[in-house]
């Protein structure tokens, strides 16, 4: 696949990512001292079921030079330091700290109108001065490509299998204490009738942990392509759909987390879907 392809992709993936975008984060301080917590909270009108799995996540906490970050601890899910980058030459005398998220376990419970803490952490420095989280839209630091040639983000990537069809949520943004936080795009999370039924494949078992299997469904294609691809539009691994046969991946190896698979016939994108890779 081309570069152009590739962008495509990469771009239909996130615009994807942000019609269903619902999860807001904040961070507070904690009543001990020094002690910051992170929060997500869906927003007003989103219902999420107890059978939430989040697949991927990430949180950049961002500081003036000379504070030191600390006892890092983990609520909901399990958060491990990534990145520590000293300040860049997009955004100088900043400190970027990036947690990544690795596990749901303990897992993340999405409360309707509720917060739930993630993870908690201590930060020192010589003037007080409070740390925050970064703003994906208007940090300099968060344009990629960026001069370390890292990621920094906030990022949240869940599916709820307690809705038919399955529900997807994601990151949207971040609020302040007090603030409202509404949902912008109507609550649209799950896929119409008739976007089912435009599906010319089905993609089952949904989560999977060993293998994938790619069906046709009323469609007249006879050849076309299935590509994997994971949150960073790295593709792992792809196989030949011909003559409507049932045709299976092997994902047996592959990190638990959200995955997208395109399908393509004569030179274009017929058909997405986003999968769950089982621990």
């Amino acid at each position: 696949m081309n570069k152009v392809a590739t962008i495509l992709l990469a771009a239909l993936f996130f615009a994807c990512a942000h019609l269903h975008a619902q999860l807001f984060l904040t961070l507070k301080e904690m009543p001990e001292e020094n002690v910051w917590g992170v929060y997500v909270q869906p927003c007003d009108t989103l219902s999420p079921t107890d059978q939430t799995i989040t697949g991927s996540g990430q949180v950049t906490i961002i500081a003036k030079m000379g504070s030191v970050f600390s006892e890092l601890t983990n609520i909901a899910g399990v958060w491990d330091d990534n990145a520590l980058v000293y300040s860049p030459v997009e955004n100088p005398g900043m400190l970027y700290f990036t947690l990544g998220f690795v596990a749901d376990l303990p897992a993340i419970v999405y409360k309707p109108g509720e917060e739930t803490l993630l993870l908690t952490f201590k930060m020192t420095n010589q003037d007080d001065s409070p740390p925050a989280l970064i703003d994906n839209e208007t940090d300099p630091f968060a344009q990629l490509p960026n001069s370390v040639g890292t990621n920094p983000g906030n990022d949240l990537s869940v599916v709820d299998f307690g809705k038919t069809p399955l529900a997807f949520y994601n990151y949207s943004g971040l609020y302040q204490e007090g603030d409202p936080v509404e949902c912008s795009d109507g609550n649209t999370t799950t896929a119409t009738k008739e976007t089912e039924s435009a599906n010319l494949f089905r993609l089952y078992p949904n989560p999977a942990s060993n293998r994938l299997i790619l069906k046709a469904v009323n469609t007249t294609v006879t050849d076309a392509t299935a590509r994997l691809w994971n949150a960073n539009m790295l593709q792992m691994g792809s196989l030949q759909l011909s003559n409507n046969a049932k045709a299976e991946l092997d994902i047996e190896n592959l990190p638990a987390g959200l995955y997208l698979i395109t399908i393509e016939a004569e030179g274009q994108v017929v058909q997405t879907e986003r999968f769950l890779k089982a621990k």
